[in-house]
């Protein structure tokens, strides 16, 4: 079968979520269908290099589609005059429309993927150029659902509550009148999948999990020094849900928690850590930044902390964690859409009393919190297989070909 895709990012030399997102998929297609012609757009952010693609990833079948995606004011007020949703409409303003549906023409697949924010602002545009065509849409998460929670959370600032506020109901508009242009819609979390196929419109919804990796990563060992517990996060900080997450975190659990627990430590790295972060003068807080070895970086950390407080789709730093060994607390929201029981797979806690009782368990039983990553990394390790996703792929485009 020829495929198409369009991926939501460059997802190389690039350690965030939606990048390794994007990869699994990437990494799916082309271990079924290696000739898959596999498109990329080129922003400011992200931009594609083909030195960085390895061998192995059948470099001569990527494209790149230029897209100016650069927020500015004068185009977030120019998408609010028109009605339209900013995150998609930059796409659509960009040479890429017409570059990449004469791409997808030359190369004549059988059936169209596209890929997270990207693939939805393109979806419009590749369905009108191919009304007969299979298209599956792969949703990284519910877009506008970010942004509600982060307008809903936002306190003392009206005008960015406003901006927020447009932001996402725009956003939902155009997300559910887009949807039910793609023959299927696949998302990586089952509750997202739940909440696809209830919009009015939309054919048929599939969950496809992210082929995170195809041989699972060694659990790093524990660390022998256990006078000090250390905690830990890896998260790129430029995603406004993540460092909105951590600030919270400093700001309403951390003071509360060094007050029971005087020695802990709290190791924060990542990309595009801000000057706010490093300037944080917290007793026990460590500020890292970039980090080039995630696996080097925790050996001598303990238990790893995701405090998310907005959001949808997956947490890959829960999953990531779990893949090295380490223990994770989180938030309820921290662990929706992942296949793990609470207090088996992963622990909880919404307050930082919370957070205070699961931190004393592990400290005093920490036989237990190996154990409870050692069953994390079990059921991680299955669901986020390469194998497991090719074979849910497959039966994904089966479907989708008998639809159209």
């Amino acid at each position: 079968m020829k495929l198409a895709v369009l991926l939501n990012k460059f997802p190389f030399n690039i350690h965030d979520g939606g990048a390794l997102v994007s990869k699994g998929l990437a990494r799916a297609v082309l271990d079924c269908y290696p000739n898959s012609l596999i498109l990329v757009p080129h922003t400011f952010k992200h931009p594609f290099n083909y030195d960085h693609i390895p061998p192995h990833w059948h470099p001569q079948q990527w494209k790149a589609v230029e897209c100016h995606t650069r927020v500015t004011l004068k185009g977030f007020i120019s998408a609010i005059m028109e009605g339209r949703a900013y995150h998609l409409i930059r796409y659509q303003r960009s040479p890429a429309v017409s570059h990449l549906v004469t791409l997808v023409k030359n190369y004549g697949p059988q059936t169209i993927i596209l890929d997270g924010m990207a693939g939805l602002a393109f979806l419009p545009i590749i369905r009108k150029a191919f009304p007969d065509m299979p298209i599956i849409y792969h949703a990284h998460n519910v877009e506008w659902k970010v942004w509600q929670t982060l307008c809903h959370q936002t306190k003392g600032q009206p005008v960015r509550r406003g901006a927020l506020e447009v932001l996402y109901r725009l956003l939902r508009r155009e997300e559910i009148n887009t949807l039910p242009l793609a023959t299927v819609v696949t998302g990586v979390s089952p509750v997202d999948v739940q909440y696809f196929s209830g919009i009015s419109g939309v054919k048929t919804v599939s969950f496809l999990p992210a082929a995170l990796w195809d041989k699972t990563p060694d659990p790093v060992p524990w660390p022998a020094d256990e006078n000090t517990l250390k905690l830990y996060h890896v998260g790129s900080m430029d995603w406004q849900p993540t460092r909105q997450g951590i600030e919270l975190f400093l700001d309403r659990y951390w003071p509360y928690l060094r007050k029971k627990f005087p020695e802990i430590e709290l190791h924060l790295a990542g990309n595009h850590m801000p000057d706010t972060l490093h300037k944080r003068k917290l007793p026990g807080l460590f500020v890292h930044g970039f980090v080039d070895s995630v696996a080097d970086f925790i050996r001598d950390k303990h238990i790893c902390i995701v405090p998310v407080f907005a959001g949808s789709g997956i947490k890959v730093k829960v999953i990531e964690a779990l893949a090295l060994g380490r223990p994770v607390i989180t938030t309820p929201l921290g662990a929706e859409g992942l296949p793990l029981i609470p207090d088996v797979h992963v622990l909880l806690a919404s307050s930082p009393e919370e957070f205070e009782k699961q931190l004393a368990y592990l400290q005093s039983q920490r036989n237990l919190a190996v154990e409870i990553a050692q069953k994390g990394h079990q059921v991680i390790a299955k669901t986020y297989h390469l194998a497991n996703t090719c074979q849910k792929l497959r039966e994904i485009l089966k479907q989708a070909s008998e639809i159209q």
